[in-house]
């Protein structure tokens, strides 16, 4: 017959889950503070202001202040759709997302086809329709600046 007998189990190593639970973290690696007239400092900073003025997030490049009210809304407003609704170009957001997947915007040279691009502060003046779209045709036509020349193509 059986006979039962007592084993020790194996240990699970020096700590259990329920001790390491309770223990506090460790503490954080110590941050390295930049004086106020730090070299290296002050080129971030200008680098990273010069970056979010020329993308149109900030209005003037003053200080760091700034940054810390920026949100996500203010890249939103960038996005090229949203710059077609505030130039006139479409009405509703979803039409000027429906425009550019189509192919019928271009920003500068380039034809865009992702309502999601950034449009920078100088890149906006360049978002127009793309040549062949009939819907520049169109608006030509309603203004009265269809050139006979362009129904020939």
């Amino acid at each position: 017959m059986f006979t039962l007998r007592h084993t020790p189990r194996p240990a699970r190593g020096p700590q259990s889950p329920i001790s390491r639970a309770s223990e506090t973290p460790p503490p954080p690696p110590p941050h390295r503070r930049l004086g106020d007239q730090d070299e290296t400092r002050i080129q971030v900073t200008d680098q990273l202001l010069e970056k979010l003025h020329n993308m149109g997030v900030l209005t003037t490049k003053k200080s760091l202040v700034q940054t810390e009210k920026l949100s996500t809304a203010s890249f939103c407003r960038r996005r090229l759709s949203v710059v077609m609704v505030r130039m006139k170009m479409a009405e509703t957001l979803k039409e000027a997302c429906t425009f550019v997947e189509q192919g019928h915007v271009r920003v500068g040279p380039e034809t865009v086809t992702d309502p999601a691009f950034l449009v920078t502060r100088a890149m906006e003046d360049f978002v127009t329709w793309v040549d062949t779209s009939k819907i520049k045709r169109k608006v030509q036509k309603y203004n009265d600046k269809l050139d006979d020349f362009d129904l020939l193509g």
